[in-house]
């Protein structure tokens, strides 16, 4: 009577875990923005799920000594196939660029040679010597063996993956690859036992168990975000990002965020995962106004700044950029970058000091007024002008674009340029930062060299400058910034070999619209220049993109 309802209980969980697995299949599958890891970790499930049917058929047997062919094949096919998909999943989990290529099909041997001796067991009885659908009867062969040290193997290798990754990244989507482990333990643990009959109930027991491995994974995937933004993006950005930033999905929720941005938040506020966005800037004191703003960028997908303030300990400001977490041309989350600008803006605040104090002293003291006036154009100068480039800097482009835009109307035209150095992370990284900084100089007066007293150019920021024109024409700034594109490809350096080049894109202010508006359409400009080839002129019209200068000519017809 016992062995009865130990029965009905093995059947009814083994379809609890048929269940589970089919509608975690489903939900996983119907997300949005899938990536690799997605589809291992579907490919895992459906592994489990084979393996469940398949003993689930078992359990069905009324003759316990009937080799069914299609029923252990399933069965012991499904095990295998699980060892190897856990494996893999492993290895993108805690590394998201790899590049699972033919090479691991190899791994898919383990079940292949399973299947090849369920196959052929009628015959040679290479797996079973003596067949029992109730393990402690069975007499195996040596493909049981191979089967079984393939399958633990894969499993055991998976889990040390876990494991070592937990360890050296403690706090770091550490948890789940914590949950994944304990998700496995006891299914693995129940399985070795009963094959070494140490407890019974044989592949029943261990199938019955699967569901809380479904369980681990659902809270990993719908709690901790395991699929959203995965832990190789953030471990990047840890390594090679000094200042603060904050690492958010596509619904706003924190999935990360380094030990600055901890420090920043230093008034009592704890900074949480899946937390949303909007709580983290008011902890910072943020006001609406800043929030609406940096919301709206997001949305718009914009490299634009948005200026703060943040007071904690003492008054300090900062600008929040924006940077695209992308995989395979999809967005996937976003990066917030969170910069000081608390010397610059102090910088200002002394220049408006000694204007004032120049403005008060001016009729008293003519020597104190000269070297006052002269402290405070080299005060002004520095606040405006990029140290490195001898341009202006991103503010006063800024400002300048702003007082540019309000002066204009259906008369006076106003063109922008972008333009940005094709791979420069690459000469930085193999040549240093020394000789990037020398051939952002470079760049920059040749730049300049090409542009009149009435045309203001900025660096943006990092490797990219900025070009106001005003009372010109189309074809004039095209030919001009065509010239400016060659020159610096002809440019010679004596560390770099091979050409430095540029992209471009330039477009029409259209009277009325922002600020923004324009510069997205210069941008998308550039991208549009980067995406065809690099290394060349991208103008952006109202309704298509111009190539060349007979497309430029044919449209201003």
């Amino acid at each position: 009577m016992q062995e009865g309802y130990l029965h009905y209980m093995f059947l009814i969980l083994t379809i609890l875990s048929i269940c589970c697995t089919a509608l975690l299949i489903a939900v996983v599958l119907g997300s949005k923005n899938k990536t690799q890891v997605h589809w291992y970790f579907i490919f895992t499930l459906i592994s489990i799920e084979i393996w469940s049917i398949g003993a689930f058929y078992k359990l069905l047997m009324t003759n316990k000594e009937q080799f069914i062919l299609p029923v252990e094949l399933l069965n012991y096919v499904g095990v295998g196939l699980t060892g190897v998909s856990y494996l893999l999943f492993a290895l993108v989990f805690i590394n998201t660029k790899l590049k699972l290529n033919w090479k691991y099909a190899f791994t898919l041997i383990g079940p292949m040679a399973t299947a090849f001796f369920i196959l052929t067991d009628p015959h040679y009885h290479l797996f079973f010597k003596k067949y029992s659908a109730f393990l402690p009867d069975a007499i195996f062969g040596p493909g049981f063996l191979i089967h079984v040290s393939y399958a633990y193997s894969s499993v055991l290798i998976g889990m040390i993956i876990f494991i070592s990754y937990s360890i050296k990244n403690a706090g770091l989507f550490s948890k789940q690859a914590l949950l994944m482990i304990a998700g496995s333990v006891i299914p693995v643990t129940v399985d070795i036992l009963t094959t070494l009959n140490i407890i019974p109930g044989g592949c029943y027991i261990t199938v019955s168990t699967l569901p809380i491995f479904v369980l681990c994974s659902f809270i990993s995937i719908f709690k901790l975000g395991m699929l959203n933004v995965t832990p190789i993006a953030f471990r990047k950005v840890v390594d090679h990002m000094a200042g603060a930033f904050v690492i958010i999905d596509l619904d706003y929720n924190i999935v990360g965020f380094n030990a600055s941005m901890k420090r920043i938040i230093n008034n009592g506020c704890e900074l949480k995962k899946s937390d949303k966005l909007e709580n983290a800037l008011k902890a910072l004191k943020v006001d609406d106004y800043a929030i609406e703003s940096i919301y709206a960028h997001i949305k718009s997908k914009s490299r634009q700044t948005v200026e703060f303030t943040h007071k904690y300990s003492d008054e300090a400001y900062f600008e929040v950029e924006l940077i695209p977490l992308s995989g395979k041309e999809k967005v996937r989350g976003y990066i917030l970058m969170f910069k000081d600008i608390t010397e610059y803006v102090k910088t200002i605040q002394t220049i408006q000091e000694y204007k004032d104090i120049v403005e008060r002293n001016v009729k008293q003291v003519s020597a104190d007024k000269q070297q006052l006036l002269i402290r405070f154009a080299l005060l002004e100068k520095a606040a405006k002008t990029d140290m490195l480039t001898n341009v202006y800097n991103h503010r006063t482009f800024q400002e300048y674009m702003d007082i540019i835009i309000s002066n204009a109307d259906n008369k006076k035209k106003v063109y922008l340029a972008i333009i940005d150095i094709d791979d420069f992370k690459q000469v930085n990284d193999t040549h240093g930062h020394a000789v990037g900084d020398a051939v952002l100089a470079r760049i920059a007066k040749r730049i300049q060299l090409n542009l009149t007293s009435k045309d203001i150019v900025a660096r943006y920021g990092g490797e990219e400058f900025v070009i106001i024109f005003t009372d010109t024409t189309l074809e004039e700034i095209y030919s001009l910034l065509d010239n400016i594109r060659i020159g610096i490809k002809n440019e010679k350096y004596r560390e770099i070999k091979k050409p430095v080049t540029v992209s471009i894109g330039v477009t029409e202010y259209i009277f009325g619209e922002s600020k923004q508006k324009f510069f997205d359409r210069a941008d998308k400009a550039l991208y549009e220049a980067k995406r065809t080839g690099k290394n060349k002129v991208v103008i952006a019209m109202s309704d298509r993109y111009i190539y060349n200068n007979e497309e430029l000519t044919e449209a201003l017809k």
